[in-house]
Formats: structure tokens, sequence, C-alpha cells
């Protein structure tokens, strides 16, 4: 603004020439939750955190618009879909897919807590390797990893998530390729063990 208003002769020198800006960041990596360490969570978590756990790395939800305002009439449990009325982007606005897993801790919960679906709103949860904090929103990354190491276009995941565009996956494209390489890893070392299993050769497909 400053040097616009020198070029507009509003200011007769942009002061701000001799001032030396803060380097700005690379944002950081979300951390891409393993299913060890989703196991080792939700072995830690309170109820409450549980689903809420479950709830995000299943759906991709946004924690704070989506899930944590999440209502019991936004739940169909006989088609199986989350309906988000309300979302951060008009292509938040959508039906999410209901996985068996997901449906079995949220009817958990609404036994324990009846016609109340209250989730509180925890800003993060404690990694179980230590006292590092892991934010809610790494868990949706984690959701949008998983279905891209099970082969699902970018365009999709980028639906599902609530993206208009996969644009946004590029953010965490290295995320990803290791999620993906860690997929090859766990199935080279399933297809070594059936070898072992049924005595296949070494050389065969």
């Amino acid at each position: 603004m400053l040097r616009v208003a020198e070029r507009r002769k509003l200011i007769p020198r942009n002061s701000s020439v001799e001032i030396e800006f803060l380097k700005q960041q690379a944002p950081r990596l979300p951390h891409i939750v393993t299913f060890e360490e989703e196991e080792k969570l939700l072995a830690a978590a309170v109820p409450y955190l549980r689903v809420l756990i479950v709830l995000i790395l299943e759906t991709g939800m946004r924690s704070h618009k989506e899930a944590l305002s999440l209502r019991w009439d936004a739940i169909d449990f006989m088609n199986n879909l989350i309906r988000v009325r309300e979302s951060k982007t008009r292509a938040g606005i959508r039906n999410i897919p209901l996985s068996a897993r997901c449906k079995t801790e949220l009817l958990c919960w609404r036994k324990l807590w009846g016609s109340t679906l209250h989730l509180s709103s925890p800003i993060s949860v404690t990694k179980p390797a230590g006292n590092e904090y892991l934010p809610l929103y790494n868990l949706r990354h984690s959701y949008a990893s998983r279905l891209s190491a099970a082969g699902v276009s970018d365009l999709f995941v980028a639906q599902m998530i609530g993206h208009s565009s996969p644009g946004i996956l590029q953010r965490y494209s290295k995320a990803i390729d290791e999620y993906r390489r860690d997929a090859i890893r766990k199935l080279e070392k399933l297809r070594e063990a059936y070898k072992q299993q049924s005595g296949v050769g070494s050389n065969a497909d």
C-alpha cells in the first residue's frame, strides 16, 4: 500500500524500503496418521475423543465447521450417510457415505448420550509416542491420504472432503506419496507371507 501511495504521489517517499521483512516459512506438511498410530490413539482416548477421532478419520469432515457441529438429524443410519448442511465452502455441502466402523461408533455414542450428540470441542489430541500434539485437521488429511493410497482419484478425494478441485491435495502430496509407498511395502509383505505359506517359488507372479 505504501508503494501504491508513493506512485500516486500521496506520500513523498516509501519509508518501508529500509525495513527488512521476516522470511515467510513454508507451510508444515500435515502428519498422516498410520494405522498403528490410530490404534494407539483410540486406546488412549477418552470416549468423546474416540468417537471424534473415528468420525473424522472415516469421513474426512472438517473438525470445527462440520464434525463438532454434527447433529443426529444429519445422520441417516438407514441409508448410511451423513448430510453436511453447513460448511466452510459451498463444495463442503455434501453427503458423506457412512462406513460400518463409523456407524458402530456413532450408535454406541448415541446409546451413551441419548438424543444429544455432544462431541465437545478439543483443539488437538495427544500423540501416543509422547507429549506432542496432533491437530485434528491432520485426521482429515489422513482420511484423504488413505483414499488416495487406496486408488481413489484426486478429483473424487477432493469431492469427498468437500473441495471443489483437487488442487488442495498438492499441499500434502509428499505425505500422500509416502503413504502410498507404505501401502506398497505392506502389499509386498503380504505377498511374501503368502509365498511362504503356500510354498510358491520366489519367481512366481
